[in-house]
């Protein structure tokens, strides 16, 4: 049995900015040039330290988490500049909070027909400790996900 495909509109591309994020993108500039489709850029940063539950550090840990936050902002928007400018239709959205659920809401809210995102190939242990994110993603999303391997 065959299902019928839908339109690609929108899709969410998950950044990390790790050493195989330009992978991920390329697979998700492919589908978009092809689809004609647009692309929401969505890169979850750490926490700010009052997120996770500690109390009120020393503001050197504030300045150095903002700072962070700030770099990784930057980077997003300019990758999102250089997809632009390749003709794409981009928005970027740079969030704080627990990954998975901050990447099936945004999903939500924009309304994506795809996720995008990579898999680092973890082994066994590392996910029964920390779980994969992708795994999480595939198994709460409410639309396909797209698993890039990353792993060489």
């Amino acid at each position: 049995m065959s299902y019928p495909m839908k339109t690609l509109h929108r899709a969410l591309v998950a950044i990390d900015f790790s050493d195989k994020t330009d992978d991920v993108v390329q697979w998700a500039l492919t589908l978009a040039s092809q689809h004609e489709a647009q692309l929401v850029l969505v890169h979850i940063a750490n926490p700010d330290p009052d997120f996770v539950g500690y109390g009120p550090g020393p503001q050197s840990i504030r300045d150095h988490t903002a700072d962070g936050f700030h770099d990784e902002r930057s980077r997003l928007e300019e990758l999102a500049q250089s997809l632009t400018n390749a003709g794409i239709t981009v928005r970027w959205h740079c969030l704080q909070g627990p990954v998975i659920e901050a990447l099936i809401r945004k999903a939500s809210e924009d309304d994506v027909d795809l996720i995008v995102i990579g898999s680092h190939g973890h082994g066994e242990l590392y996910r029964a400790v920390l779980g994969s994110t992708s795994e999480g993603v595939v198994l709460q999303a409410d639309c396909p996900v797209m698993v890039v391997p990353t792993r060489r």
